[in-house]
């Protein structure tokens, strides 16, 4: 029994440890490295990076190294800060050899995108809905007094009686049959934040995997299929609630090719940016009156697209990014940690603890290894019992530099 205990209490600082000695490990170690995004400017035609650096702050290059300043770099992103230009008066008649009307930028400038912790709360959240007014007489939403959610039918759930509203639900639930609704819903995607300045509504896939657009508009049902494309199975819709954005948002399928919904005629485009992990990376879309930027950000690089309005590839490019560790560093820690303990595993979108097993699996096992000798040259040097010393060399092996010093701390039998 007094075994068992002893490895319960091994077992349990093992993992304490592991979840809080890695993050320590890397602000340790960690060296300071400039924050870079990239960016492009119609006036310059190539792309910028701006960079935040330790004792010298915010610096604009352009991708040949040219620096610029901040007033320099304000005026080669003009539809970016228009107003700023307009109050100076250096506004450009001609941007990109065309001519853009200050006052005509805002009508074309929105920004919107993913990001996979807002994915995973979607994802994850309790399937009832606020279906709000989208066509109210009042600049602001009002919040309804009820929630909706589609299972065998669309139900309103009364936030004042806690039952179902039968009359309401029967209008929803007859509107979307009559549309080719199948039930149950397997995802519905929308806004669910109040304070937003429109809204679009919710798009709900059906049964048979069916895109549809479903809102209210003067308390009457709208209902809609979108007609995906074919073998379009979307996992993912991010709604852009923004009447700049000629678009509903974007549409993420499970093979990771990302499609935006235009508005005029419910026309679905492919976005020409490979394929992209809604858990692991970060997409973001900006439009001007000129192009249209799709950025995809995750810990290795960031890709920035340029299509023209026409939805063709204009620019492309690639910038890698850095570790806050140096190499030495950076495999030392794959080394001495063979397992990292996580709460969030984004492959699943579950919260649950679970050992997330290092990169350079080949090199933490080596390193394991020569610790589980050294213990066991240790232990057989102080006379420990072999029998408890080669179990302890075990799980030394499995877990590393933690175990081992553990070990050593706690010490062990002499043999009998």
């Amino acid at each position: 029994m007094k075994y068992l205990s002893r490895y319960i209490v091994l077992i349990v600082a093992f993992l304490g440890l592991t979840t809080v000695l890695p993050s320590l490990y890397r602000v340790a170690f960690a060296d300071y490295k400039p924050h870079r995004s990239v960016t492009f400017s119609p006036v310059v035609d190539d792309f910028f990076y701006v960079s935040v650096e330790k004792n010298v702050g915010v610096t604009y290059t352009d991708a040949a190294g040219n620096e610029y300043s901040k007033i320099d770099y304000y005026h080669a992103k003009p539809f970016l800060y228009a107003r700023n230009l307009v109050r100076w008066g250096t506004y450009p008649t001609l941007i990109a050899g065309k001519y853009i009307p200050a006052d005509e930028v805002s009508k074309n400038l929105y920004f919107f995108g993913i990001r996979p912790k807002r994915v995973d709360i979607e994802l994850n959240r309790i399937p009832l809905y606020p279906l709000y007014e989208s066509s109210g007489e009042f600049t602001q939403l009002e919040i309804p007094n009820d929630l909706f959610r589609i299972s065998g039918r669309m139900e309103f759930i009364s936030g004042m009686t806690r039952g179902v509203d039968s009359e309401k639900s029967e209008l929803f639930t007859s509107a979307l049959t009559k549309a080719g609704f199948s039930f149950p819903a397997q995802g519905i995607f929308g806004n669910t934040n109040f304070k937003k300045p429109y809204d679009f509504g919710y798009f709900a896939e059906d049964a048979k995997g069916d895109i549809f657009h479903i809102k209210q508009l003067h308390g009457k049902p709208f209902v809609r299929n979108t007609n995906k494309p074919a073998g379009a199975d979307f996992e993912y819709i991010s709604v852009s609630e923004d009447y700049a954005n000629p678009s509903y948002g974007v549409f993420v399928t499970e093979s990771g090719d990302v499609y935006r919904l235009e508005k005029n005629g419910y026309e679905y485009k492919r976005f020409d940016v490979g394929q992209i992990d809604v858990r692991e990376q970060y997409l973001r879309v900006f439009g001007d009156p000129l192009y249209t930027y799709v950025t995809v950000r995750d810990k290795d690089k960031t890709e920035m697209y340029v299509f023209h309005k026409d939805d063709t590839l204009y620019k492309k490019h690639i910038i890698e990014e850095v570790s806050s560790l140096s190499p030495f560093f950076e495999a030392g820690y794959d080394a001495v940690f063979p397992f990292t303990l996580r709460t969030f595993e984004p492959k699943a979108f579950k919260h649950h603890l679970y050992l997330e097993p290092s990169e350079r699996v080949g090199l933490a096992v080596m390193f394991s290894a020569v610790l589980a000798m050294l213990y066991a040259g240790i232990m057989m040097f102080r006379r420990k019992s072999m029998k408890m010393a080669a179990a302890d060399s075990i799980f030394v092996l499995i877990g590393g530099l933690i175990p081992f010093v553990l070990l050593l701390l706690m010490g062990s039998e002499r043999r009998r």
